[in-house]
């Protein structure tokens, strides 16, 4: 299971509750990106690689006969496919679902009101390396999730973690 979508979202938030409801390790790209910051690999150089550091603790939890859910923006083309990959050479379903949360005061409340880890410079008043601000990052239109090849669930996270937990479970149940 692969959750996308932009920052505010609340990828984390529905990552940790299937985490819970399915015995699932969660694998954060902010821990693995932020890990890589703190060892002084620099801004340009994290993102990608926390990817792929990702990916290979997918491989390695899959083959270990656990469920695993990828908490990441995928914010790169190769992102979709590279997580696809992994599960279909370990036998494993693999789903794909981008979070949406179209109402922006809600996105700002939840960016208010997370521990920020150092990979998360989305915050209201910080800019990010390329000079976009937080605001403008999460707008309309401003955030490019890239998906799987064949469609994705798109889901309405905005209300309340229940609402979004039960279409998420009822997708993952589907054929």
């Amino acid at each position: 299971m692969q959750l996308a979508g932009s920052p505010g979202t609340g990828k984390s938030a529905l990552a940790s509750a299937l985490g819970r409801a399915l015995g699932a390790v969660v694998l954060d790209r902010d821990v693995v990106n932020s890990a890589l910051l703190d060892a002084d690999v620099g801004w340009g150089g994290a993102r990608a690689p926390a990817h792929e550091v990702m990916c290979a603790l997918a491989a390695s939890l899959l083959e270990q006969g656990l469920n695993v859910v990828l908490d990441s923006p995928s914010d790169y083309a190769a992102s979709p496919q590279r997580g696809l990959a992994v599960a279909r050479d370990r036998g494993a379903d693999y789903r794909f679902i981008e979070c949406v949360c179209e109402d922006l005061e809600e996105v700002g409340r939840r960016l208010a009101g997370r521990m920020v880890r150092r990979s998360q410079w989305t915050g209201i008043d910080v800019q990010s390396p390329d000079g976009i601000t937080g605001a403008e990052l999460v707008g309309p239109r401003r955030w490019r999730t890239y998906g799987p090849e064949g469609g994705w669930l798109i889901l309405d996270t905005g209300g309340r973690l229940e609402m979004s937990l039960a279409p998420t479970l009822g997708y993952l149940a589907a054929p």
